[in-house]
């Protein structure tokens, strides 16, 4: 009986620290992995009407596919990712804006004044935001999506990201990202 309680507590042992090992995942894969709301790093709120926004956490490695596979552009020691998709009963919100004076101050606030509408805060400090990226495809995506760059927090508990209305009539959203599952997949090394 002593034999086996050993040997079940070395197994349990192993688990535990087999676990807690770095995972590696490949570029796919933790695409994936970042888009299963199961892991904690995408958000979705559903507004009125069919829209719908999402919020997703990013690593350096995902945004080398998203924009322009620069290396060099990134420093994902000192940043933090997140990705805005903003959709309308399955299409890209903007392209179904009728009114061309609202499509042109949409185009603008999404292309130039991300920092007006966005801010990522833990425990009341605010992250400066560094950059944003906002690619217009004219109606062809089944999004638009906003990439927003945070400097990293050194210090933090959950993230909250906030995006104030920024013009499609649905108002402030907030996104709550826990530490945890932001820690775990910053463990995760990309093996591509």
């Amino acid at each position: 009986m002593r034999n086996y309680s050993q040997q079940l507590l070395l197994f349990l042992i192993s688990a535990v620290c087999f676990s807690c090992t770095n995972k590696e995942l490949t570029r796919k894969e933790l695409l994936s992995y970042v888009q299963n709301e199961d892991h904690g790093l995408k958000k979705v709120i559903d507004g009125k009407d069919g829209f719908k926004i999402e919020a997703y956490v990013l690593k350096k490695e995902l945004l080398l596919n998203y924009v322009n596979r620069k290396k060099s552009s990134f420093d994902g020691d000192s940043l933090s990712y997140f990705m805005l998709s903003f959709s309308n009963k399955g299409r890209e919100a903007l392209g179904q804006t009728v009114d061309f004076d609202r499509y042109a101050q949409l185009v603008s606030n999404l292309s130039f004044n991300a920092k007006q509408y966005c801010v990522l805060t833990s425990r009341g400090d605010t992250a400066d935001l560094v950059n944003s990226y906002f690619m217009n495809t004219y109606g062809t995506g089944a999004s638009n999506n906003l990439l927003i760059v945070f400097k990293k927090m050194e210090k933090y508990s959950d993230l909250e990201l906030i995006v104030s209305e920024i013009g499609f009539g649905e108002g402030d959203k907030k996104f709550l990202f826990k530490k945890r599952d932001i820690e775990r997949f910053n463990s995760i090394k990309v093996t591509d």
